[in-house]
């Protein structure tokens, strides 16, 4: 264990053990929490902490069970000791303000907004997580900041913070407007004639979910069911990787069958080809990329291009090729399955990591959410490198599809969907039902975005002509998705239940 440093400082010097690992409702917050490395925090005691892209404490909790963190379970009390530790959690210079009481799992979380003079830092919050009167962590979901404004007198009377996408870290003063349609309430952040960043958000919604047909399915040993995919033929492909296994479901008899992958787990990132191989990602380190041919039920593994490999989330060329991204090492490498071999490796810039790829068919391009990045990559046939798009919120981009120039993609950390506009270079942002952060998302066949959110369990589906959401519930309960989500090609929504059901599920529109 490192020695403490003084109150308010944070030392981060990654480690990876020694600490204890975040309580299970903490480690749901942040994508692949347990497995990156930790940082060590100093809040009055002694603290873990995941690093967000921009240096800062992206979750914290205690690194000793009998130690918890200690903001007093009382709103201003709270608020104050944020404020104590501004400089540790990266917002220097502006004080937290008590904005919302929600739900995470079960346990109540307090989110406080940062502000300076009474302006509000747009899009940027801090939330404590509490089991009764005990704060078991924080998320902290602020911007790089470097420079604040001098001058605090606001352009208008709606004058707002914003902190530039541009990686400088500069705060300007900007204008925030607000406007109506028939459908929706438009917000916008306007600097020096400039849009930064626009939000719609639908004005009517239903008072509960829509009444929908949602069928589980199981078989006697189902284990974590987590990444899941339709081939050609309507199968049902979904890994289990903590037992090393493929397994696939066949709708038309409600039967299962398993392939072993013997030898190798940590099966992640399943994807099945234009000719139904069902390839997978060998996340344990070292194992490489593996494959399925749906034909025969043979596995192949090849090995990795690089010593240390933990490859995840595969991704078809529009040249048959394959990419592979590895989240932790911040590198995507190319496969070509008709000779076996390695084509190539890309190492990202520190403080990306890519997830899973898109393909856009009409360009040949794809496209990775970069969780730590906050924002986009793209990789272009035959580039070297991958180009950076810094996305609107620092929200950690999760999952995303691509339809008709239009790259949609889900926040982990906040209740938005992204869609970034292909051939203009712009962003826009819309918002669903608060409280359910974004998780997997896939196209259906007539163009819509279909999320599955992560707290309470909803199917979110986004038409892109009306600009709206309908959501479905999940009825079981804690039904929070992970990774888990396809559209067959007869539009029938597939997802898994991997936490706590062991379920694979669908649900058919009405």
């Amino acid at each position: 264990m490192h020695k403490p440093a003084l109150v308010g400082a944070v030392s981060l010097g990654l480690t990876l053990a020694l600490a204890a690992q975040p309580p299970t409702k903490i480690a749901q917050l942040s994508m692949g929490l347990r497995a990156a490395p930790h940082a060590d925090v100093q809040l009055d005691v002694e603290c873990r902490a995941l690093r967000g892209g921009f240096g800062q404490p992206l979750v914290v909790w205690a690194a000793r069970p009998d130690t918890p963190l200690p903001p007093p379970h009382e709103r201003d009390g709270a608020g104050e000791w944020l404020r104590r530790h501004a400089t540790s959690l990266g917002f220097a210079g502006l004080t937290p303000r008590f904005k919302a009481t929600s739900d995470w799992l079960g346990s109540e979380v307090w989110t406080y907004e940062l502000t300076r003079a009474d302006l509000v830092l747009f899009d940027a919050e801090v939330s404590l997580y509490w089991e009764g009167d005990t704060c078991i962590g924080l998320l902290n979901r602020t911007p790089k900041i470097t420079t604040l404004p001098a001058d605090t007198a606001a352009p208008t009377e709606r004058g707002v913070l914003y902190a530039l996408r541009d990686d400088s870290g500069t705060v300007v003063l900007a204008e925030q407007r607000t406007s109506t349609t028939e459908m929706h309430t438009v917000t916008e952040v306007v600097h020096d004639g400039t849009v930064l960043h626009r939000i719609l958000e639908q004005r009517e919604w239903s008072a509960a979910p829509q009444a929908a047909t949602i069928t589980e399915y199981t078989f006697a040993g189902m284990n974590f069911p987590d990444q899941i995919w339709a081939d050609s033929k309507g199968l049902i492909w979904f890994s289990e990787p903590q037992v090393g296994r493929v397994s696939v479901f066949d709708p038309t008899t409600s039967t299962f069958r398993q392939f072993a992958t013997p030898g190798y787990g940590g099966n992640d990132g399943l994807q099945v080809d234009d000719k139904d191989r069902v390839w997978f990602g060998l996340y344990n380190s070292n194992n490489g990329l593996g494959v399925i041919d749906a034909a025969t039920g043979a596995f192949t593994r090849y090995p990795p291009p690089y010593s240390g490999a933990q490859m995840a989330i595969p991704t078809q060329t529009t040249s048959g090729t394959i990419l592979v991204t590895d989240h932790l090492a911040e590198k995507v490498s190319e496969f070509d399955p008709r000779t076996g071999t390695w084509l190539g490796t890309i190492t990202m810039p520190t403080s990306s990591y890519p997830v899973g790829g898109t393909l856009e068919r009409e360009t040949g391009n794809v496209y990775f959410p970069l969780y730590y990045f906050n924002g986009l990559g793209r990789w272009s046939p035959g580039a070297t490198t991958i180009t950076r798009i810094a996305a609107p919120s620092a929200s950690g981009p999760a999952f995303c599809g691509v339809h008709d120039g239009k790259v949609y993609f889900s926040y982990w950390l906040t209740n938005k969907l992204g869609v970034y506009d292909t051939k203009t270079g712009t962003f826009t942002e819309h918002l669903w039902r608060a409280g359910e952060t974004g998780g997997p998302l896939a196209m259906a066949p007539n163009g819509h975005a279909v999320i599955g959110t992560r707290n309470r369990g909803y199917i979110a589906v986004f038409d892109p002509i009306a600009q709206t959401f309908t959501d479905y519930v999940i009825p079981s309960v804690n039904s929070g998705l992970k990774d888990g989500l396809t559209v067959a090609p007869d539009g029938v929504i597939w997802f898994t239940l991997t936490f706590t059901h062991n379920k694979i599920a669908k649900l058919v529109l009405p």
